[in-house]
């Protein structure tokens, strides 16, 4: 994997070995999919459930659409309940789009009602998902719903020229709180979004005719509405590279593909990180060592913490990244065990902590493209917990709990202050320390890392998933500065 990092004067190359993954992941694909449904062409996650749209089912017509939610049980996932418009019918495309935060969805319908587009708020009650509302800008062949997004307790809905954004008031309804139109003859604009917090992205594939692409960042700040931030462009972008093709935004990044964008040939794609540390300049820009015509890498994105998964569709494959604090490394590469049988695995992607969530719509699972999804419950990536405040005197590796465990486990650690030996922090006046967390069994072999990044003092605390791991003891090691400690902790299924 080639990564281009940039900084005030320069570009850096850095390569690494491509590390080829075919770690055992649950396929899955509903009992009533049947061919050309397209099952995966979207998905999301959030928590212990995710949802998959399914647009050219056919339970209310040719292509009327589904959505699917699945839910995680004691490690597996499994399916939990299908999604039907009130009102679908033939060509509507229901499942176009999808999206998840908690109890709520949102699913996309972009060619309900002769284009004019459809979006479908539901909300789980009593572990039941209801459809609650549906929002629509009632414009004749804008196709309002071809990408949605959700975020506590706002939604996002992009159509062609166009986005919107709703709030949900106090008594449960959804009402608008901005419309945002395209800019300098966009085309495209709407057809990608992305929301986190106060902040939203909304990219153009062709922002001026045959150009690269740009994404346009907003913000609301107060009761005068969203308002335009900046507009981002690659580096490097060339004519139709389809720049915007995929979003996404988390707390410290922005990702957009760019699948189209030529190294190595015609659509051998790209995906470009912006830093919202760093005035959302350009920090690197990614593109795949194995590289080659059609590729489409960049066809999908998903940001978690520190960790970006890309999928590349036409590879069949999907790649994940990792930020250490100085560059970004490849993590793996996921490919299916039968490629043929699972084509378009990664035309959309959805990482949370460990959890994977991978499409492949075009997969024979139940017919020529009845398509499949691919999770994956623990590949070592873990979401690192830490308080900063409360700063402790002296290392310590607390017993994980639960612990005898099945199939998930808390390690909790502190990090003191002022260790000798460690590097020093200017700004906090402490000291910086050099953190492995591993995971070894009975044999000694290292099974996982946990940690390996340099950390500030505080409270730590992580969730291992042995979802692939046999029964027996397992043994964690941490080494920070000069302090090491292992302790044995119990898998029992």
């Amino acid at each position: 994997m080639r990564i281009y990092l940039k900084n005030l004067v320069s570009m850096i190359v850095v390569s690494f070995l491509l590390n080829f993954s075919q770690i055992n992941a649950q396929k899955l694909f509903p009992a009533d999919c049947d061919e050309s449904d397209r099952f995966g062409s979207c998905v999301d996650i959030s928590g212990d459930y995710a949802i998959i749209g399914s647009p050219m089912e056919e339970e209310k017509g040719n292509n009327s659409g589904a959505a699917y939610i699945y839910k995680k049980i004691s490690g597996t996932w499994e399916y939990d309940s299908k999604l039907i418009a009130d009102d679908g019918k033939e060509g509507d495309y229901f499942g176009w789009s999808v999206a998840i935060d908690g109890d709520y969805a949102i699913v996309g319908a972009p060619y309900q009602s002769s284009w004019t587009g459809m979006a479908y708020i539901f909300k789980r009650v009593d572990g039941i998902c209801l459809q609650q509302e549906k929002v629509t800008d009632q414009v004749y062949g804008n196709n309002f719903g071809w990408s949605v997004v959700i975020d506590g307790n706002r939604a996002a809905v992009g159509a062609v020229g166009s986005a919107y954004v709703f709030n949900r008031n106090e008594d449960g309804s959804w009402s608008t709180e901005g419309t945002i139109t395209e800019i300098e003859a966009a085309r495209d604009f709407g057809k990608s979004i992305s929301l986190f917090d106060n902040y939203l992205v909304v990219a153009a594939q062709q922002a001026d005719g045959g150009s690269p692409g740009e994404a346009y960042v907003y913000n609301i700040v107060d009761t005068t509405g969203w308002h335009f931030i900046k507009n981002l462009k690659p580096s490097d972008g060339g004519n139709y590279d389809a720049f915007g093709i995929s979003l996404d935004i988390s707390k410290d990044y922005i990702a957009v593909g760019s699948y189209a964008h030529m190294t190595s040939g015609i659509n051998t794609g790209a995906v470009y990180i912006y830093d919202r540390n760093d005035n959302l300049n350009e920090q690197a820009k990614f593109v795949a060592d194995d590289a080659s015509y059609w590729h489409g890498f960049g066809t999908s994105v998903s940001l978690s913490n520190n960790y970006i998964l890309i999928g590349a569709s036409n590879a069949t494959a999907s790649y994940i990244f990792n930020y250490d604090g100085t560059e970004w490394k490849q993590y793996s590469k996921l490919i299916p065990n039968d490629i043929n049988n699972n084509k378009s695995y990664g035309c959309s992607v959805s990482m949370e902590d460990g959890n994977l969530l991978i499409g492949a719509s075009e997969a024979n699972a139940n017919g020529n493209s009845s398509g499949a999804v691919f999770f994956y419950n623990d590949l070592g990536i873990v979401n690192v917990e830490s308080d900063e405040v409360n700063i402790p005197k002296a290392f310590l590796l607390y017993q994980n709990y639960p612990n005898p465990f099945n199939p998930s486990t808390t390690i909790k650690y502190q990090i003191p202050a002022n260790v000798k030996g460690e590097t020093a922090n200017v700004a906090s006046g402490f000291s910086l320390s050099n953190v492995k967390l591993k995971i070894y069994d009975i044999l000694g072999r290292e099974i996982a890392t946990l940690v390996n990044e340099t950390q500030k003092p505080g409270n730590y605390k992580i969730t291992w998933n042995a979802n692939n791991q046999p029964s027996g003891i397992y043994f964690y090691k941490l080494t920070a500065g000069n302090f090491v400690e292992t302790k044995k902790m119990i898998l029992l299924r």
